[in-house]
C-alpha cells in the first residue's frame, strides 16, 4: 500500500460520499490490520479512524468494526466507542475485541438490554468469572444460554446457583447447563429436584395424574436420579456436603437412605445416617458396621426413621455388607437378593418384600 499521505485525512474532512468513505474505512483498517503504516502513519490512521468511527453511516462504522474487531493495537478509546454503537456496529468488537478490559464489557453489560450485545459478550473466548457474573445477574435468558455454551467462560459456582435461582423454569438455559458439565453434586441435585418437580407437574396438567401419584413418581424418580448422580460422580468427601443439603431440603428420606444402600453406596449410607442422627460420620460408621444390634436400633432410632422399616433396614445392612467386595458393580443388587431370598427374610421380616423390590429395580438400572 502507498504511504498514508495528510492529504488522506483531508479528503474525509472534506465530506466525500458514502461510497469513498466506505472504501477509505476497508482500506484503513486492512492496512492498520497488516501494520503497513510507519510509526507517524500509523499515528495518522488512527486519527482517520477514530474520524470514521463517528461517521453518520452506520456501514462505514460497522465496515471498522468487523476489520478492527480482532486488532490489539486499536487504541481503547475507539474499541469502546465502537462497543457502545448500536447492534451492527458493537456486536463483532463485543464478541472479539481484546482491547476491551472487564470493566468495560460490565459496564456495557449492566447499561444495555439488547439482547444480541449481550450474547456477543457471552461468546467470547475466555470470558473471566466476573463478566460471566453479570451476564447471569443480567437475567437475558438467551444471553445466558449463550454463556453456559461457551466452554471456555469462566463460571463459578456462585453464578451457576444464581443461574438456577434465576433461569430455574426455563429448560433451554437448563439444558445448557447440564450439557455444560461440570455441575457440582449439590447444584446438580438442585436440578434433578426442579426437573421431577416439573415432571409432577406435567403429569397432573396435562395427563390427569392424581396429585398423590404424581407426587410420589416424581418424588421415586428424584431419589434414584439423585442416588445414582452420587454414586457415579462424588468421591466419599462430597457426600457430607451433599447429605446436609438433602438434610436441609428435606429431602434425606428413609427411601432414599435404602436406595443408597441397595446401590451398595457405603459411604453414602453412612454419611446420611450420620447426618440424620446429628454424629459425626465415623460413629455411625462403627455403629452400623459392629455387628451390634443394639448399636444398630439406637443409631436407627436417633435417625426418626419409620419404626416398621427397622429390622428390615438392619437385616439389609448385613447382607450387603457381606457382599461389599461387589459393591458399585453390577452384580451387588443380584447378590444381596440371593442372600434375601435364600434366608427367607422376604417371607418372616415385615416390609422386606419392598426391599427386595428396590433392589431389583436396581439389579435392571445396573444392567
Amino acid at each position: 500500500m502507498k504511504a498514508l499521505k495528510l492529504s488522506d485525512f483531508a479528503v474525509l474532512k472534506e465530506q466525500p460520499t458514502p461510497e469513498i468513505r466506505s472504501v477509505l474505512a476497508e482500506q484503513i483498517a486492512v492496512a492498520f490490520n497488516d501494520r503497513k503504516f510507519s510509526e507517524s502513519e500509523c499515528h495518522i490512521a488512527k486519527e482517520i479512524i477514530l474520524l470514521l468511527a463517528n461517521d453518520v453511516e452506520m456501514r462505514i462504522r460497522a465496515i471498522l468494526s468487523n476489520h478492527l474487531k480482532e486488532n490489539r493495537d486499536l487504541p481503547r478509546d475507539i474499541a469502546l466507542k465502537l462497543a457502545r454503537d448500536v447492534e451492527q456496529v458493537s456486536t463483532p468488537m463485543l464478541e472479539f475485541s481484546p482491547v476491551l478490559t472487564d470493566d468495560d464489557l460490565q459496564e456495557i453489560i449492566h447499561s444495555t438490554r439488547e439482547t444480541k450485545k449481550l450474547i456477543a459478550v457471552a461468546r467470547r473466548k475466555f470470558l473471566s468469572s466476573a463478566v460471566s457474573g453479570s451476564l447471569v445477574e443480567a437475567g437475558n435468558t438467551a444471553a445466558a444460554t449463550a454463556l453456559f455454551s461457551n466452554n471456555t467462560a469462566d463460571i463459578s459456582e456462585h453464578s451457576i446457583t444464581r443461574a438456577f435461582d434465576l433461569y430455574n423454569r426455563n429448560e433451554t438455559v437448563l439444558d445448557a447447563l447440564i450439557e455444560r458439565g461440570g455441575l457440582s453434586l449439590t447444584v446438580a441435585q438442585r436440578f434433578i429436584t426442579s426437573l421431577t418437580l416439573n415432571l409432577q407437574r406435567k403429569l397432573t396438567t396435562k395427563y390427569g395424574v392424581s396429585a398423590p401419584a404424581a407426587e410420589r413418581l416424581a418424588d421415586d424418580v428424584r431419589e434414584r436420579a439423585t442416588v445414582e448422580l452420587i454414586s457415579k460422580n462424588g468421591a466419599s468427601r462430597d457426600h457430607h456436603e451433599m447429605t446436609e443439603h438433602l438434610g436441609k431440603t428435606e429431602q434425606l428420606t428413609h427411601s432414599l437412605v435404602i436406595r443408597a444402600l441397595c446401590e451398595g453406596n457405603f459411604p453414602l449410607f453412612e454419611s446420611a445416617m450420620a447426618e440424620l442422627a446429628r454424629i459425626p460420620t465415623s460413629n455411625a460408621r462403627k455403629l452400623l458396621r459392629q455387628g451390634s444390634a443394639q448399636g444398630f436400633d439406637s443409631l436407627y432410632r436417633a435417625c426418626h426413621l419409620p419404626e416398621n422399616m427397622m429390622k428390615a433396614t438392619e437385616v439389609l445392612l448385613n447382607s450387603a455388607l457381606e457382599e461389599e467386595a461387589f459393591a458399585g458393580s453390577p452384580a451387588f443388587a443380584r447378590r444381596v437378593v440371593d442372600r434375601l431370598m435364600q434366608r427367607g427374610y422376604h417371607k418372616t421380616i415385615p416390609n422386606m418384600p419392598y426391599i427386595v423390590q428396590l433392589l431389583q429395580a436396581q439389579q435392571l438400572s445396573a444392567r
